[in-house]
């Protein structure tokens, strides 16, 4: 969609709002809004299918964790512990996490709290709860069949506003046995369970008698920015643009790549021409 109607910002902001959608009746009706705006936008997503983009219409549970450019959550973990050794390091990512949760689970639970604050709870049973926004309905959470009107619980496994607000009316201190094993530290600390040997006394290691020199790689210079990803598989129908060389038109490269002669234009060689006549 960024790359069909990249023209367009309204058209990929309103695709994500109505992707993110968890209930059917919000994913219809950001999809008239769009329709109104991009009747062709609508014919796109209509062809690919639902239930490979929008959530609502998903089969089964997406957990909102992004698997790609790892790098950079990483680093941002541990850039306070970047320079102590291996060993060390490896200690301080098993003990980054303190509470039964990731620290992403935490932050996504932190905002949901403020959110809840202006709900009210309007008891059915011991195990029934309406949920009123500025008095009207907003939602019905079930806590036996852990079934709830807005489906974020559903969805992502992860309580929802309506959820912490009806664990506040219930005086509960924490409403995190409610959150999936999956977001457990002890999901997250297995990765690194394993042990880290030390390498031992450094005038005890074994060396070979003939040095072998090896020298860092070659470089080549970078551009400034993030490198271009040229292996990206296109979408279903994305029309991939090509390059239009505005010297040759050719297609393929671009001014700046163009390697062969340029051609003089017969007007500038009939000039020089007459200018060698008249001094001869």
């Amino acid at each position: 969609m960024r790359s069909k109607y990249k023209k367009n910002a309204k058209v990929a902001w309103m695709y994500w709002k109505v992707a993110k959608a968890y209930i059917e009746f919000e994913f219809q009706q950001v999809m008239k809004s769009l329709s109104r705006l991009h009747p062709e936008a609508i014919t796109y997503l209509c062809e690919v299918g639902y239930d490979r983009w929008a959530r609502a219409y998903f089969s089964s549970h997406r957990y909102n964790v992004m698997t790609t450019n790892i790098a950079e959550s990483f680093n941002a973990l541990v850039k306070h512990a970047r320079g102590l050794p291996i060993t060390m390091l490896l200690e301080f990512i098993r003990d980054a996490c303190t509470s039964p949760v990731t620290p992403w689970v935490e932050d996504k639970i932190a905002k949901r709290v403020r959110k809840s604050l202006n709900l009210e709870v309007h008891p059915i049973t011991t195990e029934r709860y309406q949920v009123l926004c500025s008095g009207q309905y907003d939602a019905l959470v079930d806590l036996t069949e852990h079934t709830y009107t807005c489906r974020k619980f559903q969805l992502s496994k992860i309580p929802c506003m309506h959820v912490i607000v009806v664990a506040k009316y219930m005086k509960l201190t924490t409403c995190l046995q409610w959150v999936h094993s999956y977001y457990s530290t002890v999901f997250y600390q297995t990765v690194y369970a394993d042990a880290v040997n030390p390498l031992g006394d450094q005038s005890k290691w074994l060396h070979p008698e003939e040095a072998t020199v090896i020298h860092p790689p070659y470089m080549h210079r970078r551009r400034v920015g993030r490198p271009a990803n040229k292996n990206r598989r296109p979408s279903q129908k994305e029309v991939v643009e090509q390059l239009i060389c505005s010297r040759c038109h050719q297609p393929g490269h671009t001014r700046q790549n163009y390697r062969n002669l340029v051609p003089v234009p017969s007007s500038i060689t009939s000039s020089s021409r007459r200018k060698k006549k008249d001094g001869k």
